[in-house]
């Protein structure tokens, strides 16, 4: 093979290579490819010449695959790394800090339901508090939506009982996680938590890549951590990621199997834990998702809801 590009050099090219250990693992080698951090090498990620990294998936380049953190103390030191970077450093810094407009474009302002969520929690005792996306969002309840599609089964669950509302629309699991940090469950103590993430996990943008059932468990079960932590008294149910699609043979119908199937087996044992999967309730009898139940395929109508609640009040949810 031969140069294309000015300054690019034979694939055998005597490269030059700089080891060194981490001072604080003697047994973490660190090598860096010195011919490359100072060559003028730049990303064609986009263009003809890299069709992606991971293979059937084009929209994958290098960086949608972000930080791989061993452990704790990774993440620490990213932490403090990252606590040093200044404007000039990182080029989306706002966004990568997750300030006001970071996330997908919506139908709504995600920061100022963020805001809206510590105005209301601040104000009230939930008894239940509801965690996830838009799937969670377009019910009902407090702090009010711009979208409301569940509103009398909500009323007919709660009846008067206090329950917080804690989706957000497009929100994926590490989203609810930067929420959690970030005051949106501080103080509170309910009797009862019900989240339901994931399904957006499942499908990538330009902003995040599309997980693996694995990644996406991992995601659900450390926000069951963090919960468990804020509130140890608390019962957590996780509901399955519902079936999206209207066809029983929907790309994603098997995906969301497999995340339900590990979700399942992760959380059995677990303290005041438990996992309720509603899916085939939503479905008709020949696997069918109908517009009845919701009329885009993804979001439940006021019918949709209605399984929800009933499913909640048959696992002790609710009056």
């Amino acid at each position: 093979m031969t140069s294309e590009h000015p300054g690019e050099v034979e694939l055998d090219f005597a490269r030059e290579w700089v080891e060194f250990y981490d001072p604080d693992n003697t047994e973490h080698l660190i090598a860096a490819d010195m011919t490359w951090l100072l060559s003028r090498w730049t990303c064609v990620f986009g263009t003809p010449a890299c069709k992606g990294t991971v293979e059937g998936r084009p929209d994958d380049g290098c960086c949608s695959h972000g930080a791989f953190l061993s452990d704790k103390d990774d993440r620490t030191r990213l932490d403090a790394a990252v606590k040093m970077l200044t404007d000039e450093d990182w080029q989306f810094r706002e966004k990568g800090l997750g300030r006001k407009g970071y996330l997908e474009m919506d139908s709504y302002d995600w920061y100022e339901r963020h805001k809206d969520v510590l105005a209301a929690k601040a104000q009230m005792n939930p008894q239940v508090v509801m965690i996830g996306d838009s799937i969670t969002h377009f019910w009902a309840g407090p702090p009010r939506a711009h979208r409301i599609s569940g509103p009398q089964s909500w009323e007919r669950l709660f009846d008067g009982l206090p329950a917080l509302n804690l989706g957000f629309g497009w929100d994926r699991t590490q989203n609810v996680l930067w929420r959690l940090a970030h005051g949106e469950f501080d103080g509170l103590h309910p009797a009862t938590v019900v989240l339901n993430i994931g399904t957006n996990n499942l499908t990538g943008t330009v902003n995040a890549r599309a997980n693996t059932p694995a990644e996406v468990v991992e995601g659900i079960l450390a926000i069951h951590d963090v919960v468990r932590t804020k509130s140890p008294g608390s019962r957590i149910i996780v509901m399955g990621v519902f079936p999206r699609g209207f066809s029983s043979s929907g790309a994603l119908r098997l995906v969301i199997a497999q995340v339900n199937q590990l979700l399942a087996k992760a959380l059995a044992g677990k303290p005041d834990t438990s996992f309720l999967d509603i899916g085939d309730k939503l479905l008709a009898p020949d696997g069918t998702l109908t517009k009845e139940m919701m009329n885009d395929g993804t979001h439940p109508t006021e019918a949709g809801y209605k399984v929800w609640a009933a499913a909640l009040v048959n696992a002790g949810v609710g009056k």
